[in-house]
């Protein structure tokens, strides 16, 4: 007997039976199709998520190494400010060290400065006391011959008086100045206007000693005339002797002046030579 009559003789239940197991096999068999396309898809997410796992692990190595980069950089900054705070305390000791030393140095300067200053002053002090214990002192006096008569030069003698403790050299220039004024200023040895007379004499330089005396004479070179003795008694004229000069010694050189006016008193008829500065 054939399939199909078989079929044809089988009761509905049997027949249904059957077509339901096929369609189960159907089932079941498309249902293994999808497991197995499941099972492939779940093996290469799982291979994915591998490859995720393990570059999220090689991620985590790298930043892992990063940190300890980070770590490792940080405690060199952190031993390289300790050694920079070391250095800067040294440094401050140093400072400190240096400033204490220039301000004994500076102290010791100011101390010898003062101390030179006081050896100095002292020397200066001696060499003052020197001086003026061996210094020349020389002055100078001026003193007529004889009266003074008409048509006679005048002329005085000079006396140049050490009375110091060493020599001194002595260097001058005299004149006589006959004027029609009084008012002489002693600045300067010139000639004089036209309507006076004026004769410079120079002397060449003369040591004296100490405790001694020196004596020139100075001649005006003029004779005066009677007119002239009158004019001076009226006070019309002014017969004026001058000199200046100066002598070198111990501290010198130091100045030497004299100026000395002609008077006449008329009342008791006499003439003497006065200061005149």
């Amino acid at each position: 007997m054939k399939y199909s009559q078989r079929w044809r003789q089988t009761t509905m239940a049997n027949r249904l039976l059957v077509i339901s197991s096929l369609l189960m096999a159907v089932a079941t068999f498309c249902l293994a199709i999808a497991s197995f396309y499941q099972y492939r898809t779940f093996q290469s997410q799982l291979a994915t998520m591998r490859e995720q796992a393990a570059a999220a692990k090689k991620s985590v190595d790298i930043s892992l190494d990063q940190a300890q980069a980070v770590r490792d950089s940080a405690k060199a900054a952190k031993d390289s400010a300790a050694a920079a705070n070391m250095l800067t305390e040294q440094n401050k000791e140093l400072i400190g060290a240096a400033k204490t030393q220039a301000n004994a140095s500076m102290s010791q300067a100011n101390t010898s400065d003062v101390t030179a200053k006081s050896a100095q002053r002292s020397a200066e002090i001696a060499r003052e006391a020197m001086i003026v214990t061996s210094r020349p002192y020389v002055v100078a006096f001026a003193e007529p011959f004889g009266r003074l008569e008409a048509n006679q030069v005048a002329e005085l003698s000079v006396r140049f008086v050490n009375d110091g403790n060493s020599p001194a050299e002595v260097t001058t220039m005299m004149q006589f100045v006959f004027s029609d004024s009084p008012a002489f200023t002693p600045t300067a040895l010139v000639k004089a206007d036209a309507n006076e007379f004026s004769m410079i004499r120079y002397f060449q330089p003369t040591v004296v000693a100490p405790h001694r005396e020196v004596s020139e004479t100075v001649t005006s070179g003029l004779s005066l005339t009677t007119k002239d003795f009158e004019a001076i008694r009226k006070f019309e004229k002014w017969l004026i002797f001058y000199g200046q000069g100066s002598y070198k010694g111990v501290g010198g050189p130091y100045p030497i002046n004299i100026c000395r006016m002609y008077h006449y008193d008329s009342s008791t008829d006499r003439e003497h030579w006065s200061d005149y500065y």
